[in-house]
């Protein structure tokens, strides 16, 4: 009797951690309406095929505060422009040990239509993309050739809204 009941206490234990784990490190549910978690070779497809827009690439780590307080911003810049053409890519990649994957809670905070998200686990896209946390891309623009790289998003706002130029308007 007293076995039985040590099984079912173990099984239970398992289910329960097995569960936990499941929650918190595998890679979360992109945002609705979003596309599926995209990879290196999915980033390059679409970021070419976005060569008539102005573009946005962001290299955040789901697991810092300041990359997530950036994924916000980012957010923010996208709805400012929300009549404009332009694409948004975010590339989640670990920083820390803790980053397995973004959770949706941290996909979350860029929720735009016209963002794509990525998770990028050995770090390939960062090599590309070069120095910097953002990255705005005027149209035509290859990935060597960004027009602001920013490392610090308030110092470099209005360098970017200056390159966007004045929101358009909804008609």
């Amino acid at each position: 009797m007293k076995r039985s009941i040590l099984v079912i206490w173990a099984l239970a234990t398992l289910a329960v951690g097995g569960t936990a784990w499941w929650y918190l490190f595998s890679a979360g549910t992109v945002p609705a309406g979003q596309r599926p978690l995209g990879d290196a070779a999915v980033f390059r497809d679409a970021f070419q095929k976005g060569v008539g827009k102005n573009r946005i690439v962001a290299v955040l780590s789901p697991g810092t505060a300041a990359d997530l307080l950036m994924a916000m911003q980012v957010q923010s810049l996208l709805t400012e422009y929300e009549n404009d053409a332009m694409d948004a890519h975010i590339i989640w990649q670990p920083e820390t040990r803790n980053d397995w994957a973004p959770t949706t809670d941290a996909m979350a905070r860029v929720w735009d239509s016209r963002a794509r998200h990525y998770w990028d686990k050995d770090r390939t896209m960062s090599a590309t993309t070069g120095a910097g946390r953002a990255f705005v891309y005027a149209r035509g623009a290859g990935l060597d050739t960004p027009a602001i790289r920013v490392n610090e998003w308030e110092a470099s706002l209005p360098k970017v809204r200056e390159f966007l130029g004045t929101p358009k308007k909804m008609q």
